[in-house]
Formats: C-alpha cells, structure tokens, sequence
C-alpha cells in the first residue's frame, strides 16, 4: 500500500473539508468529555480514600457484634494490649432524645463510649474543645443537625431514656464517619460509663457492641486482620480494618463509576450515528472522486483507508475538545457534590482517563465509519463513467460486504461495553438493551418512510402533501433523525419516570390512613396501656407485631456453619428480626405453598419465607428450618413463600412464624399509626416520650425528606451525565438537518420556479419538521413508558400510573426543538436566487 500517496491525498481532503466538520466534531465532543470527567472523577475519589484510608476509619482494627463480647474474646484483647494497641469502646443503639425544657423528641443513634477514639482524623465541634472535655463530666455532644430539630445550645440538657446530660457541644466534622453525606437520625455521643442511668439496655434490646484498635508503628495490620477474622468469623463477631473500609469504598466507587461511564458510552454511541450520517453524506458526494481514482490505479482498500483518515482527523478535533472540555468539568465536580462525599477529594489529571477517553473516541468513530465506508470497496473504475445506471458492485459482494462489516460492527460495540462495564454479564446486557431500543427507533424510521410513501392523502392541501412526501425523498435523513430524537427522549423520560415512580410509592402525604410514624422497642408490658392510649384517640393504628431476634441454625438438620461456604456468610448465619401473626399483610403475596388458617388448632409449628430470601438458601416448601432465638432453637416446616414490597413504609418481614411457637420468646413489639398534622404528630411524641421514655418513634414523613432529598441528589447526578446525551442527541439532529440543507435549498429553488410562494415553501418544510418531532417523540415517549413500567413492576413490584401530563409535555417540548432547530439551520433557504441554485446542478 502506498502510505506517502494515501497520507498526502487524506490530508489534501482535510483541508478542503475543514469548514464542513462542524458537526461531526460536535458528535463525539460531548460523549468524550462526559467519558472522560466520569473516569477522572472517580480515579481522583479513590486515590484519595486510598490516601485517606485510616481517617475514614478512625482506628486501624475493629471488632464488632450483635451481643456482647465473649470471654475468650476478652483474652485475645488482653494479648493486643499486651502488645502495644490501645482500645476504645462503642456502645451503639437507637433511642429517643428528649429536650425536658419542652419535651420535643428525636430518634436518634446513641454512642456510649470510652477511650480515645478516633486516633486519625479530626473532630470539629463548637466549642472548639467540647470533644476534648464531654467525657470529663455527665456530658454529651451531638451532631449539628440536632442543635436545630430540638432548639438545643450548648449548656443545655437532653434526656436519653431515664438520664440527662449536659450539651458540651455540637459536632460539625467526624472522622471515622465514611457516610456519604445521608442520614435519618441524629448521632448523640456520651460517656458509657453513665450508660447504666439511662436504662435503655435490656433483654432483647438491639444493642451493636464495638471494640475500636489503634495499631502500633510497623505493625502488619492485614495480617491481623485477617488472622482475626479467620478466628472469630463463626462467632458472628465481624473483625474489619482501615484496609476493609478502603475496600468497600473502592468497589462502591467502581459500582458508581461503571454506571455512569455506560450513561457517558450511551452518549458517545449516540454520538456515533452522527458520526455515521455526515460521513455517509461525505460519502455520497465524493463518489465521483473515488471512481477517478480507481481508474488512475487506486485499490479499493487505499480509497477507503484515505476517508477513513480523513474521518478521523475530522473526529480529532472534537476527541481534543472533549478530552480538555472533560477535565474541566473534573475540576467543578468537587464543588458540588463535595459535602457528599467521605473523604476530602483531591482532583488532579487522571491519564489513564484521558487514555480511556481518546482511544474510546477514535474507536466510536472507526466503528460507525465502517458502514459508509465499506461502500468505497464496491465502488469500480466504471462509475466514473455510468454513474446512473452502473452497480456500485454486485449484489452478493455488497451482502458479504455487509455482513462482515455488521459482525465487526457489533462485536466491537460489545466488546467497548464490556470494558466500560467491568463484566461480561453487564456489558451484554446494556448493549442488548440499547440495541434493542435503537433497533425499534430504527424499524420505526423505515415504517415512517415506507408509510409515507404508500399513504394516500390527496383530499389534504399541497403544503401538507409535500411534507409527507419529503420523508421518503431521495438522500432524506428520516432514520438519523428519529434515532437520535427519540433515543435522546427515551433516555430522559425514563430515568425521570423511575425516581418519580420510586418517590410515589413511599411518599404518603396525601395517602389518607397510611403510617406515617411508627413505634418500636414497646416492652410486653407496655403493649396494653400503649394500645388503650391509642384507643382513646381516633387514629388508626396496627396491631402490635412482635420482634424476635433470630438467626437460621440448621436447614433439613445441616448446620448454618456448614452451608457457610456454599449459601455465603450473610445468607443462612445473618441476624434478623422474625414476628408471629395470623394475618397475610397487604405489601405480601403468596407464591407457593399456602398461609396458615387463624384458629387452626394444628399445632405443627409452620414459617413462612421471604421468596428471594428462601430461593438463597436452596429452600423448597416442606423443607425443616431450625431457627436459633437467643440460645434456644425450634424446627420449622416451611409450608409458604412470600413476595414482599419493600419499597412501601409498612413494617416488613422476612420470616414470619405460625403463632403459637415464639409467644414465650424474648421479644419487643411494634406499630404504626396515621396522624394528621405536624403539630398533632409532635405534641403525641411529647406524651410519649413523658409516659414511656424508652419507646421509639420514627417520623416517617421525616424519613420521606430524606429519602426525597438523596434519590433528588442522585437523580440530578444522572439526569446531568443524561444532558450529555440529550445534547447529543440535538446535534446529531441538527448535523441530519444540516445534512439535507442542501436538498431543501434545491428544493426550495425548484418550487420557487413552479410558482410557489416562500409562505407556502415554509408551510411545507415546518409541517416536515413537526411530523418527524412528533413521530420521534411518540416512538421515544412509547418506549420510555414501557421500558419504566416494565422495570418498576417487575423489579420494584409498583404498579405505577401512565404520566400521561409527562407524555403530552414531552411531545409538545421534542416539536418545538425539532422545529426551532430546523428553521435556525434552514433560516437563509431563500438567500439565493432560483436560477443561481438551477445553474449549480
């Protein structure tokens, strides 16, 4: 191949090309800086946990558990200080914090504690030393967030169960605090030594025992760690280090970065078929050309690698500007969202990011070049001769033709996904998925051309039988335009139909009778005169449900610890809350085996599993089931499986048990009511709080703005990394437009020298643009719907409603874009003059 003759000839066609790149640059702009802000962003969040590892921890080992620390537990901690480490206890539990001045209350999570923990990091507080002395005294400090639920100062006093404490101060910044920036309750700190006062610590009380460690210098944590957690992992004692939390953050990171990288690839592959309209129209133009080089002795292969150069030097100039644009945007990021994140974030260029958005950029490009370009391979010497009538090539070399570039097409898109994914599974499944839906925008535009040229509409006025037919006219840009549209479309009105639907399912505000505040950790004693409190009311309230804790110990007589290995050590060994009752709940349905009958004197003791719960553990209905309750342990025959709602406030289970087995157990109970009214809601927590101090109420609608707060936060994240591919989407729309300026500008001609008037030209081609908006609309709008339907009922189990208001805006806003960018682009179709276009051609 002659490399100095294709070099010299691609880059001779660039330059004469260069005011006509415009678009196709703009094409891969955006994906690319989208791609490359994603990957820098999240290169630069887990260099810096890594850098910042022990201040998320605030400690370098941990033990951890739902009881209390075993004996020979105690040994193994007499040995680590024996070496050197210094420890520092946790006692966590949630409770009620009381202001006594007016009785306002807040659940809130309490943290007894001695010791000198956190050892890395900093704790900012006001006052600036109430850290330092809260533990000096019968004092506490709690987070900021309190000081304004309960109109608290320091100095003032809180009641945590039957105690009161001193406000040292508030705290502003935790280290050992890996959150994200969410949380329903308040955190209150106090010394534990004054835990006994509070009496909140009794049997059956949810307590999570803590044993922090700070290491010595030199001292090979990982070893360890690991050493312990090999140790005591059959203990249900959880034994975790700096380099754990790392670890978690670090995958929770990727999980977050390969989501939005794909959104950031769909931009990029949107992108592309901009990319494969303008070199298609290039290509179009320029066959003339290529037939004269092959009669001067030009090979097949040489023509197409010198305007596939030519591609991708035009592609070049917008991979350059995303990369800058992506780096830029890396840089704001940590603006927005920097109250959010773990660590303190340090942002500096991230290569192999710009690597990953380079190469990616180039390859999109190759790829959607590969079908217009294969055409050139087709193209002989005669052409230059027999434009009209002579075959670009035969028929069966243009079909092997076409099926080699479609395999190479396909399995470089999969291939791409799969990288940007990290998995096999995931990768396949996103590009089937955007295949599947540009496959049905694609079948679409051809039922829109094919349509338009066999509809009869003769009784219509001639604007809009010339509109009509423009869809199916010679080098129309029909299928590029629904494509782009209705994908973009898609993609927006589908994520806004799922956080909508997600938020509708658990807001209540206007739900009428639905909970919307719940009571737990009601002692057996407390369950008669809490109910006769609410009878005396006209709330609507629940019957009490028990809460057992309890743990899966054997299934069919083989041991939890034995199924460890095989069912995985939170399947089968993990900890849950189990409940007796008579009565299948709203949020549950059957699905296979049968519920027990109320009143039934069979005394055969009976559960019933959560579906996706017993499907982990390899359950069929007849199996035994030993569950373990605070020491003593009851089989079970398993005679139902349950799907369950999780997404609704209603109180949930994943084991529940025929009554009549666990009446005896160690066990609290809990309710939930409806309340109207905030004020209402507060002065019952007050009366509350006053009668039974250990009781905790959760405030639902508190829950709600919380949860409201982060899916809006998240949704505003992928909405943003979404704009990329709307915009592009708009580009490609108005590169297809731009495409067929030309066409309309000689169409515009002709009609003028027919005697058309330029009112009735712009009836004709504005009618074209609302009939493609329109159609690319309902196309994108069908598809969000079905597509969002689809995943909220089969993943999420919500019946949601059709946004029917969401579908009319939608088609009204897709119009008027596609309208607004087709007459900014063909705005000077009547600058020339007919005869000057006639003499053109």
């Amino acid at each position: 191949m002659r490399l100095h003759f294709i070099r010299k000839l691609a880059v001779e066609e660039f330059r004469s090309q260069k005011s006509r790149i415009g678009f196709l640059v703009l094409s891969v702009f955006l994906g690319v800086a989208a791609l490359v802000a994603v990957s820098s962003f999240s290169d630069n969040l887990k260099e810096s946990v890594e850098l910042q590892s022990r201040k998320l921890k605030g400690s370098d080992l941990s033990f951890s558990a739902n009881r209390e620390f075993p004996d020979s537990l105690s040994q193994v901690f007499d040995s680590l200080r024996s070496a050197g480490m210094e420890e520092s206890r946790i006692t966590q539990f949630l409770s009620m914090a009381i202001n006594p001045e007016d009785m306002n209350s807040r659940l809130v999570q309490v943290r007894a504690m001695s010791g000198g923990y956190p050892w890395y990091g900093d704790v900012v507080t006001e006052p600036a030393d109430a850290w330092s002395t809260f533990q000096d005294g019968k004092k506490a400090v709690a987070d900021e967030s309190l000081r304004f639920q309960l109109g608290l100062e320091p100095g003032d006093s809180i009641k945590i169960g039957q105690a009161k404490f001193a406000i040292a101060g508030f705290v502003k910044k935790m280290a050992g605090d890996a959150g994200f920036g969410f949380g329903v309750s308040a955190r209150v700190y106090l010394p534990d030594r004054y835990l006994p006062e509070t009496g909140l610590i009794q049997y059956g009380s949810r307590v999570r025992y803590i044993s922090e460690w700070k290491g010595v210098p030199g001292q090979d944590i990982a070893a360890l760690t690991n050493r312990m957690e090999n140790q005591w992992r059959e203990a249900d004692i959880r034994v975790s280090s700096y380099l754990s939390r790392e670890q978690r953050l670090g995958e929770n990171i990727d999980r977050v970065g390969t989501f939005l990288g794909l959104v950031s690839l769909i931009a990029l592959l949107l992108g592309g078929i901009g990319v494969a309209s303008s070199i298609n129209v290039y290509i179009r133009q320029k066959m003339d050309t290529v037939a004269i080089l092959r009669c001067l002795g030009a090979t097949g292969p040489e023509v197409a690698t010198i305007y596939l150069s030519v591609s991708l030097m035009m592609a070049s100039a917008g991979i350059i500007a995303g990369v800058l644009a992506g780096i830029g945007i890396q840089f704001l990021i940590p603006l927005a969202i920097q109250s959010y994140l773990p660590v303190e974030l340090v942002t500096t260029l991230s290569w192999p990011a710009i690597l990953k958005g380079i190469l990616t950029g180039l390859v999109v490009t190759v790829t959607f070049s590969l079908f217009p370009l294969s055409r050139l391979l087709l193209v002989s010497p005669l052409h230059a001769l027999r434009r009209d009538v002579a075959p670009a090539g035969s028929l069966r070399r243009s079909r092997l033709m076409t099926a080699i570039v479609s395999v190479l097409f396909l399995g470089t898109l999969w291939t791409m996904s799969v990288i940007h994914a990290g998995s096999l599974l995931i990768g396949s499944v996103f590009l089937a998925g955007i295949l599947l839906v540009l496959g049905v925008l694609y079948l679409m535009s051809l039922v829109i051309v094919r349509g338009a040229r066999l509809l009869r509409i003769r009784q219509f006025s001639y604007p809009v039988r010339q509109s009509v037919s423009n869809l199916f006219r010679p080098n129309n840009q029909t299928v590029t335009l629904v494509l782009a549209l209705g994908f973009g479309v898609f993609l927006l009105l589908t994520i806004y139909q799922l956080q909508k639907g997600l938020l509708d399912e658990i807001t209540f505000s206007d739900a009428g009778s639905r909970p919307n505040l719940i009571l737990f950790d009601i002692q057996k004693s407390q369950v008669e005169p809490l109910t006769a409190l609410l009878d005396s009311t006209q709330w609507s309230y629940t019957t009490p449900l028990p809460l057992i804790p309890a743990r899966v110990s054997s299934i069919n007589s083989v041991s939890a610890r034995s199924l460890t290995d095989s069912v995985g050590r939170s399947g089968p060994r993990g900890e849950f809350m189990a409940t007796y009752r008579w009565d299948l709940l709203s949020t549950e349905t059957i699905t296979d085996g049968a519920w027990w009958t109320a009143g039934n004197n069979d005394q055969t003791p009976e559960v019933s599993l959560e579906v996706m719960y017993a499907r982990r553990l390899g359950l069929k209905i007849g199996d035994q089931v030993e569950l373990e309750i605070l020491g003593a342990r009851r089989s079970f025959t398993l005679t139902s499986m349950r799907e369950v709602n999780w997404i609704g406030m209603s109180p949930n289970f994943m084991v529940v048990v025929k009554p009549g087995s666990l009446e005896q157990a160690p066990q609290t109970f809990l309710t939930s009511l409806h309340i109207d009214g905030v004020e209402t809601r507060s002065d019952f927590q007050r009366k509350l709080a006053a009668r039974f101090p250990n009781i905790m109420a959760i405030d639902l609608t508190l829950v709600i703005e919380t949860v409201d707060s982060v899916l809006d936060k998240i949704g505003l994240v992928i909405r943003f990394m979404g704009l990329f591919s709307i915009l592009t989407g708009l580009i490609v729309v108005a590169g297809a437009i731009s495409n067929g300026k030309l066409h309309r500008i000689r169409e515009t001609a002709l009609l003028r020298t027919l005697g058309a008037v330029k009112s009735v030209i712009r009836q004709i081609f504005t009618l074209e643009f609302i009939i493609l908006g329109a159609l690319a609309s309902v196309t994108g709008l069908g598809l969000s719907v079905l597509a969002s339907q689809l995943i909220l009922r089969e993943v999420f189990s919500i019946a949601a409603a059709i946004p029917f208001t969401l579908i009319g805006n939608g088609l009204l806003i897709t119009i008027l874009l596609m309208t607004g960018a087709g007459w900014l682009i063909n705005g000077n179709l009547f600058r020339l003059k007919p005869l000057e276009v006639l003499r053109q051609d």
